[in-house]
């Protein structure tokens, strides 16, 4: 642990939390006269003038929408000395000399898993992720788009980018290469396999995107999480022109629906999803709000953030010392009351065989080696 000072505060920083491609983020104790809490401390790697630009525009747009419950809250923005800061950060930021000062961002602590983890966890359990579960982050992440996109278009929708407390609270991230609404922009940004036909058509063509793109980006993820298929996945060492390519064909080919891929998920959600993943923009839900009407309407999500506390802390949080008697009484409640709150079966079989022609067709690398293992043993 080690400590950081300034107005007024007093950071003990005390672990990486992660590095992305522009910026690294600490865990870091924040003290004050009277109280301490829990922060993220994200600094950029690299103090490019054009990545201290971004990192100013972030925080700007941050603070207009992080009063939301479920979008992490970004404190403000802060500079330090180069000179001043401790070793754990030193080692870690390319500087050329102590001279200067480092720009970090600090951001509400989250104690929690990202969807991406708490997906992934289950795979290696063969299992998904219960749908009553999957829909009611699905409608949390809804809500915080229908505020954020008064602002700003996300353009980096991912399971990674959607934190879940221990608490039962999903909160969108990262709104690190957010645009205003109607702001221009040249440069491509996000991941491929989350990339809206708008977004590949930036790249292709120079057009902008809206906040529509982000919904089909979240249907992707809908459907990941529901599915177990990322159906834009791409080949692991595949250059950036055979990705796109890779991904032009599979939106031209049409996205199955969920519902085809897996018998064990509902027609209303299926819909849904496939709604979100209309190609033509046109056709597609115009606003984040008409999807939580539509998922409202359909009755297939738990209604409150103490069941998905009680599934998280019970499939993510392997401690049993972290969970309480009163939520363990909780969790066998609602395991008693619905059983479609129990994991959902991940092998091979648990597909049709559009599904299963899915997993062959696209998913190699992708998934857990146990069940393409399985595959081939078909």
């Amino acid at each position: 642990m080690t400590n950081l000072m300034h107005s007024g505060f007093r950071y003990v920083v005390e672990r990486k939390l992660g590095k992305g491609g522009m910026g690294i983020a600490f865990k870091a104790k924040r003290f004050s006269q009277f109280t301490d809490d829990n922060v993220v401390l994200k600094f950029l790697l690299e103090a490019k003038p054009e990545n201290l630009e971004m990192l100013i525009k972030e925080a700007k747009q941050a603070v207009y929408f992080s009063d939301h419950d479920n979008i992490v809250t970004t404190h403000g923005l802060e500079k330090k000395k180069i000179s001043e800061l401790p070793s754990i950060i030193k080692d870690e930021i390319k500087v050329k000399s102590d001279k200067g000062f480092a720009y970090y961002m600090v951001m509400e602590y989250v104690n929690g898993a990202t969807l991406d983890d708490l997906y992934k966890q289950q795979l290696k359990k063969d299992s998904l992720i219960p749908t009553p579960i999957s829909a009611f982050i699905l409608s949390k992440i809804c809500s915080a788009l229908m505020y954020a996109h008064k602002f700003i278009i996300h353009r980096d929708i991912s399971p990674d980018n959607i934190i879940i407390s221990s608490h039962g609270s999903p909160k969108l991230m990262d709104f690190g290469i957010a645009l205003g609404q109607g702001e221009e922009h040249q440069e491509f940004a996000g991941k491929f396999s989350y990339f809206s036909p708008e977004h590949i058509d930036q790249i292709t063509k120079g057009t902008n995107i809206d906040k529509r793109s982000d919904i089909y980006a979240l249907g992707l993820v809908a459907y990941q999480i529901i599915t177990g298929i990322n159906p834009l996945a791409y080949p692991k060492n595949a250059t950036n022109k055979e990705i796109i390519t890779n991904i032009m064909t599979r939106i031209a080919q049409g996205i199955p629906k969920a519902k085809e891929i897996r018998d064990d998920v509902p027609e209303e959600l299926s819909e849904i999803i496939s709604k979100m993943l209309e190609p033509r923009i046109e056709k597609r839900y115009q606003s984040a709000a008409d999807i939580a009407i539509d998922l409202r309407k359909s009755n297939i999500y738990i209604t409150d953030e103490n069941s998905l506390s009680a599934y998280i802390l019970k499939n993510y949080f392997t401690a049993q010392s972290l969970i309480s008697d009163d939520v363990k009484k909780y969790l066998k409640l609602i395991e008693e009351k619905d059983v479609n709150v129990k994991n959902r079966e991940f092998t091979f079989n648990s597909y049709t065989e559009s599904g299963k022609r899915l997993i062959k067709e696209t998913q190699e690398g992708h998934l857990p080696s146990t069940i393409l293992a399985k595959q081939e043993e078909k």
